[in-house]
């Protein structure tokens, strides 16, 4: 009697693949912030940049490589801060000769103030379109003490270029009013036979050179802590 023998090909055994491991730093539950805050903490270099830009337009686009933008920007920059630094030195000079020509020798006044307005547009304009944007948040302490040291900053480090730019943008219009109450501006305005037009002199009142800083101020800083909380 013979004996036969069945085989079976079982095949390799091979051991169930392994669930991926989740990091529980950054796992972002439905509505919670710390998750946000943590992914933020390790991308400090967007912190960096964003900062530059504020400081120094151009300079955070060229540390991240966009190197046409940020020279743009800087040159920009920097040919406008050169052309009111000429424009000042030869105020006398230019408006002697503005007056031969037949023009008025406040050109030279006006030619500032212009290139004041260009350089507020140009730094809020580069906060907003050159800085990052996203549901990132950075600490409230974080953000507060430096909206309290310059408004907007708190709004770049929580990644709102928009409501940076906007306090910005404000503090360039409270500069305009401290200027025009400053002792060398009234008397440059003095020099030329400049007078406010009514109403105008509203602006470098006691009260809005006083009351729109504090304002400022205050809104951004409590907008910077509340999103960071959110």
């Amino acid at each position: 009697m013979s004996e036969t023998t069945a085989t079976y090909d079982l095949g390799e055994m091979q051991p169930a693949p392994a669930a991926p491991r989740q990091n529980p730093a950054i796992r972002i539950a439905p509505g919670s912030s710390v998750g946000a805050r943590a992914i933020a903490a390790t991308r400090p270099v967007d912190a960096i940049t964003d900062s530059l830009e504020l400081f120094v337009p151009g300079t955070g686009q060229l540390f991240r490589g966009r190197w046409s933008d940020g020279f743009s920007v800087l040159a920009g920059t920097g040919f406008l801060v050169a052309l009111s630094w000429a424009i000042w030195e030869t105020l006398d000079r230019l408006a002697a000769t503005l007056t031969a020509l037949g023009y008025s020798a406040a050109g030279g006044v006006y030619a500032l103030a212009m290139i004041y307005v260009c350089l507020a547009g140009l730094h809020a304009g580069n906060v907003l379109y050159g800085t990052t944007r996203g549901p990132q948040r950075a600490h409230p302490i974080v953000s507060g003490v430096a909206s309290a040291l310059i408004p907007g900053w708190g709004q770049l480090l929580n990644r709102q270029p928009a409501k940076a730019a906007t306090f910005i943008a404000g503090l360039w219009a409270v500069g305009i009013a401290w200027l025009l109450a400053s002792p060398w501006i009234v008397a440059l305005f003095d020099t030329y036979g400049l007078t406010f037009r009514p109403g105008f002199d509203l602006i470098s009142s006691p009260i809005v050179l006083w009351t729109a800083p504090i304002v400022l101020w205050a809104l951004s800083i409590y907008d910077a802590v509340a999103t960071s909380r959110r």
